[in-house]
């Protein structure tokens, strides 16, 4: 009977990432409890996070639009932010159920991830650009130039002049 009961299997744990564009007039110094919320649902579903990225202010790709009191916003800019975190994949549409319902959640996408960070490094846009140099292939030898004489040029060009 006791093997019976450790027969039973926890939750197959998967790694999710939540990317989110929370509207722009969220106040910044209100950005950390929206995220507290969007945690807070995938906390109420059984998961863990174990890790995120603050959002920051972006200008879209394109235009979005989100349906306030009967009437369609258009939106140019939004905040951008990311959450990662252990879950049961069958506790996945709960969550997306949850998050779909905060109102200041303008879009998100839920995925499947790995734990390692896969970020790669962003070029610093403030350094200055690094310098050409021109390289002299050592190898090679340069025959050695010629001396045009202007006179000489244009006999042989008359020369070759049909009429």
């Amino acid at each position: 009977m006791e093997n019976e009961e450790n027969l039973e299997l926890e939750p197959e744990l998967r790694v999710y990432e939540v990317g989110y564009l929370l509207l722009p007039f969220v106040q910044e110094a209100d950005l950390a409890t929206q995220v507290g919320l969007i945690k807070e649902q995938i906390a109420k579903a059984g998961g863990t996070v174990f890790s995120d990225e603050d959002p920051r202010l972006i200008t879209l790709a394109y235009p979005m639009f989100k349906v306030f009191s009967n009437k369609k916003t258009k939106f140019e800019n939004a905040y951008f932010g990311w959450v990662k975190f252990d879950g049961d994949p069958k506790t996945v549409a709960t969550i997306k159920k949850s998050i779909e319902a905060l109102e200041n959640v303008l879009r998100f996408t839920i995925i499947k991830t790995i734990r390692e960070n896969t970020l790669i490094k962003r070029p610093s846009f403030n350094s200055k650009p690094i310098a050409k140099v021109a390289v002299k292939d050592e190898t090679k030898e340069e025959a050695p130039k010629e001396i045009v004489n202007e006179v000489e040029l244009d006999k042989e060009l008359e020369g070759l002049v049909i009429e």
